[in-house]
């Protein structure tokens, strides 16, 4: 079946970049993309009215959490002084045993499912989801059935977990036999899960963090990530005490240790990646870090409102995109909106850059599209083309609020948000229309995950907790 989307402004490809042909049309048969261009002489089926739309490559997301972040949440405003005021350190658990095993594997699946749903609602297509917990990986792909989302997805594991001893002291706990047992249940996810959903729902390996994984672990997982042609995704360089760990450990920073273990290439994204050589809270000056990431072909994903929330910045985006870096976009935190996210990233680096002129809005537009699909070795990805995936979303920038605009893609960045978004489409199927989901009410999503959010904050258990919620915090309401 022909569809075609004529009225609005579209965001073409020329084979290198995108390239805006106004008042353009995109014709989809079936599931690919068959015409990008001013004018077609052919018939179609079905015609999308995009009259006061901005029509884009459905985003991509490459790096976002789905379970319910109810810890962070309650502790907004808050962080620890030792960890560096992470908020994300100061929620762990005070024992070694998982916190989040206690929840039934269909509260997980009602958590994650819901915040896929809130991403495709804003315009994410194409979605890679860091947080599938321990025990329980399973859930996250059985969220996304018939939602309509492309979904990577992956049996997360590692050789320590961060706890809280008696004296409330951050500490690890290293069981080498459980990482290497991870990777073995990974191996089997990637083999049970890729390709599901007539081909929307792939995996990748996870190794979580850089400091919780032993060189052994991560060059077995590398390996194979590479035996079994996936995607590999790490948290790198994403806290100041992982930074000085590693440093402690090895006299090499996160991306150097990385690269020593032979863990680097154009498979590997590293998640965050912001305290490299060079910026002002590591001490160590240069750029070495960036060039071996740049000379080694691995991408960064990257995350700046979870950062710029707690007063940290990646310094800069438009620094590691000069450098030859692909710097892709997630949304490591709520609220999860890929479009605040290319703001907020264009911001930041303009004030750390101290310029008004880089990064531009493309710049930004890029790296929620083509950057992602680079990432993922996924060229039929990210952007408008002949033979491309027909994943498009509409986006209204003939709004009230947004006002008068000239450039319909400065008018997107500067100031657009999730609730922008008209319609999405995935693999030539209309997923949401008229800003609501086809598959899913809203109201019942929401209410299942208000439900799921308590009961996951009642069984976490941190130093401090109970004074947090006492302030007001999810478990309030």
């Amino acid at each position: 079946m022909k569809t075609i989307i004529r009225g609005g402004d579209v965001v073409g490809f020329d084979g290198t970049r995108h390239t805006l042909i106004r008042n353009g049309i995109v014709v989809m048969d079936g599931r690919v993309i068959v015409h990008v261009g001013e004018s077609y002489a052919g018939r179609a089926d079905v015609e999308i009215d995009a009259a006061g739309m901005l029509v884009a490559p459905g985003l991509i997301n490459l790096h976002t959490h789905t379970i319910l972040q109810v810890g962070e949440i309650a502790m907004l405003d808050g962080g620890d002084r030792p960890l560096y005021g992470s908020v994300y350190l100061a929620c762990q658990p005070r024992r070694v045993s998982g916190h989040l095993l206690q929840v039934p594997f269909e509260d997980h699946v009602r958590a994650h499912r819901y915040s896929l749903a809130t991403l495709l609602r804003g315009g994410c297509t194409t979605v890679l989801e860091m947080g599938a917990t321990s025990g329980q990986p399973d859930s996250v792909p059985e969220a996304a059935r018939g939602l309509g989302v492309r979904l990577y997805a992956a049996a997360g594991f590692r050789s320590a977990h961060y706890y809280y001893d008696g004296q409330d002291a951050l500490k690890y706990d290293w069981d080498e036999q459980r990482g290497e047992a991870g990777l073995d249940s990974a191996v089997a996810f990637i083999r049970k899960w890729n390709g599901a959903e007539n081909g929307r729902i792939h995996a990748f390996m996870n190794p979580r963090n850089a400091d919780t994984c032993t060189p052994q672990l991560l060059r077995r997982a590398y390996a194979a990530a590479q035996d079994l042609d996936v995607p590999m995704q790490v948290h790198t360089a994403q806290h100041l005490l992982e930074f000085h760990e590693i440093l402690r450990r090895t006299n090499l920073t996160p991306v150097q240790y990385l690269a020593s273990l032979g863990v680097l290439g154009p498979r590997t994204t590293l998640g965050h990646c912001v305290y490299v050589t060079g910026h002002s809270k590591t001490g160590l000056p240069g750029n070495l870090d960036l060039r071996v990431i740049a000379e080694s072909g691995a991408s960064v994903a990257h995350c700046p409102l979870e950062f710029v929330r707690d007063g940290h910045v990646m310094e800069s985006f438009h620094r590691y995109r000069t450098a030859g870096i692909n710097v892709a976009l997630g949304t490591d935190t709520c609220p999860r909106d890929l479009l605040q996210e290319m703001r907020l990233a264009l911001h930041a680096s303009r004030l750390i850059e101290g310029t008004f002129r880089e990064p531009t809005s493309r710049d930004l537009l890029e790296a929620a599209t083509l950057a992602g699909a680079r990432a993922l070795n996924r060229p039929d990805l990210g952007r408008l083309a002949p033979g491309a995936a027909a994943d498009v979303i509409l986006v209204r920038v003939n709004s009230f609020l947004l006002g008068p605009f000239n450039d319909p893609v400065k008018a997107l960045v500067h100031g657009a948000s999730a609730g922008d978004v008209h319609t999405v489409i995935v693999d030539g199927e209309v997923v949401v229309r008229n800003g609501g989901l086809m598959h899913d009410s809203e109201d019942d999503l929401l209410r299942d995950a208000q439900r799921v959010a308590q009961r996951l904050l009642e069984h976490m258990d941190w130093p401090d907790k109970a004074s947090v919620i006492a302030e007001g915090g999810v478990g309030t309401t």
